[in-house]
């Protein structure tokens, strides 16, 4: 795909999707996520009260274990940072820990880099807004339309240097797993098998399921971004 181009057709109803292999004719590059960063920021600024006293708008980044995920993910930082907005990188993370930091944290935003269930050769972002809440389709095509519109221009820092948004790193797992915790309790006891495919469910389930007091057997419960055993999708029974 020509650098200065988005296809359009990433843009689905409810995400952005499309194939990322670290080909030349890949649809989600890091062209592509710098451009959706600094779309999302443009949106959040609409988004964002007029009276907020000059605080930057902060943005929470998580991210799945395929193999494109940790270089979308610096890329979409980049963009975020150079439109103004603070970042705080959650390093893998499903997305309900995402969605969990986001609204526990009182970010504006949040971005998880994933494809979801869909197969390893693809990869994407959903995108939230404060509290957590997914961008509904016209917000969607309005980060679309914000994203073709920076890229016509031609890329170029929006944010004067002492302007650029800060990055930092959160370690959100002890909170996501203590509000489990609090809010589940097993009636009895059980013993669970547990398949997260080699995805980063693995950092979040056993842990979750073991925290409640459950017998926890795990399988596939090493990270490999690959997922040599199959893939981590619910959906295939």
């Amino acid at each position: 795909m020509p650098n200065d181009r988005i296809p359009p057709h990433i843009f689905r109803a409810y995400d952005i999707r499309g194939l990322s292999q670290g080909a030349a004719d890949d649809e989600i590059t890091s062209f592509t996520a710098g451009l959706i960063g600094r779309a999302l920021a443009a949106y959040l600024h609409e988004l964002a009260p007029a009276d907020r006293g000059g605080r930057r708008l902060r943005v929470a980044v998580g991210r799945d274990n395929r193999p494109t995920s940790a270089s979308l993910s610096e890329a979409l930082s980049d963009g975020l940072r150079a439109a103004g907005v603070d970042v705080s990188l959650l390093g893998l993370a499903p997305s309900p820990l995402t969605y969990f930091t986001i609204y526990d944290g009182g970010f504006d935003g949040g971005v998880s880099v994933t494809a979801s269930h869909n197969p390893i050769e693809f990869n994407g972002f959903k995108l939230l807004r404060e509290e957590a809440m997914p961008l509904l389709p016209d917000e969607i095509r309005r980060v679309q339309a914000l994203a073709e519109s920076i890229a016509e221009a031609g890329l170029t820092d929006d944010a004067a240097p002492a302007d650029h948004g800060a990055l930092d790193t959160i370690a959100p797992y002890d909170p996501y797993i203590e509000m489990l915790r609090e809010r589940f309790t097993l009636a009895r006891p059980l013993r669970i098998v547990v398949d997260p495919g080699n995805g980063v469910a693995t950092l979040s389930g056993p842990r979750a399921l073991e925290a409640l007091g459950a017998d926890v057997i795990g399988l596939y419960t090493e990270l490999i971004p690959g997922y040599p055993n199959h893939m981590p999708n619910p959906q295939d029974a």
